[in-house]
């Protein structure tokens, strides 16, 4: 019996949406790229469910062209699954100062579904991905106190919250990993120790949050409410060890402005 619920695999789409937007997009298509935001091993690198994430660059961004691509997607069965990202190929160029972590989360890994390849040699400034890197961290200690402030009796609320706040800090200590100089591993529990190592983040701690984060397990409301706390303590540390890292140039520009 046919059911009305189920939904495409994403594996299915990835190649209408190539066939679909090119033909949509003719020469105005510069590159159309699939990519994998906070990939590891335990999250998964295939496609099977979730969102799709698509990275579609233009040679220039007006109301025609974005007209062609709401119809190209209007014809595609499943396309509530898509998550596009359009830019003109000099706003690309232009926005790596103020998204460097989506960027670097880009070129971890993705692929090319038609176009030519954009990514490969996009720069990303150290300096702009620690400033950056910083701000998300003390954004993320402000949303996690604020939660708590007014949401502490809903355990469910904490929950979601918890492994909201452990993805982006995976995404953020990744970035600093590459302003150390360092080899950014795949492997989440890498990522993890050399966080522990550089900044003195508790791995005891950060490896309940993931085993509570990626395990359906039932965890009590005590314990919820005792993990938050913990987790609310390490990212306050990794915020405090990311300020430390000034780039030069960011110090010279701190002297000129005073």
């Amino acid at each position: 019996m046919f059911n009305l619920l189920h939904k495409r695999s994403t594996t299915v789409i990835i190649p209408e949406v190539a066939e679909r937007l090119s033909k949509a997009l003719s020469e105005q298509l510069l590159s159309l790229i699939h990519y994998f935001p906070n990939h590891s091993p335990k999250s998964g690198s295939t496609t099977k469910a979730g969102k799709l994430h698509i990275l579609i660059v233009l040679k220039t961004v007006d109301l025609e062209t974005l007209s062609k691509l709401s119809l190209a997607f209007q014809s595609i069965s499943g396309s509530d699954a898509v998550i596009p990202m359009v830019l003109s190929y000099e706003e690309m160029q232009t926005s790596t100062d103020v998204f460097p972590i989506t960027f670097f989360e880009m070129k971890r890994k993705y692929q090319v579904l038609a176009g030519t390849d954009v990514l490969a040699n996009l720069p990303i400034s150290d300096m702009y991905l620690r400033l950056r890197c910083e701000q998300e961290l003390k954004n993320l200690l402000i949303r996690m106190q604020g939660n708590f402030l007014l949401q502490s009796h809903r355990s469910d609320f904490l929950l979601e919250s918890l492994r909201r706040v452990y993805s982006n800090l995976l995404r953020c200590l990744r970035a600093a990993i590459q302003v150390l100089g360092e080899s950014v591993p795949n492997d989440d529990e890498r990522v993890v120790a050399i966080a522990a190592d550089r900044f003195g983040l508790e791995t005891d701690t950060l490896a309940r949050v993931e085993e509570i984060c990626m395990t359906d397990q039932a965890v009590g409301a005590e314990a919820i409410v005792q993990v938050y706390g913990q987790l609310l303590v390490e990212v306050h540390r990794a915020a405090n060890a990311i300020d430390q890292l000034k780039h030069t140039d960011e110090i010279e520009l701190d002297t000129a402005e005073n």
